[in-house]
């Protein structure tokens, strides 16, 4: 078993599709970080329900933590055999949402922010 588990943000929305056999694929890249600005950009795809969570909860910047299996994959181009891998996400927790990226609104007139104590 080649297990995976990564934390990181979104470089861009997900993208999800459904297949000819009608599973929903999400695919999307995280980018994570080092204590020495050192960044790696994973590619990932999750299937089915969470594939369908990942599309409807993140965007680009979300912060995730992917739990999943590291897969490679051959495929041609140009006529040359060339390799690539992706984690195969068997969960995908939100550290953040769409709704924490919403800016906080500034009160106007000295009015407290709905929700907040006096």
């Amino acid at each position: 078993m080649r297990k995976f588990i990564i934390t990181g943000n979104m470089v861009a929305d997900p993208d999800m599709k459904i297949s000819t056999s009608g599973i929903t694929v999400t695919k999307f890249n995280v980018a994570n970080n080092d204590k020495k600005d050192n960044v790696l950009f994973i590619p990932c795809v999750c299937f089915k329900k969470t594939a369908e969570n990942v599309a409807k909860y993140c965007t680009k910047g979300s912060k995730v933590l992917v739990d999943g299996e590291f897969s490679t994959y051959e495929y041609e181009k140009d006529g040359s055999t060339r390799y690539g891998y992706e984690i195969v996400a068997n969960r995908v927790e939100f550290l953040s949402t769409k709704a924490d990226k919403q800016v906080d609104q500034e009160p106007q007139d000295g009015q407290p922010i709905s929700g907040e104590p006096f």
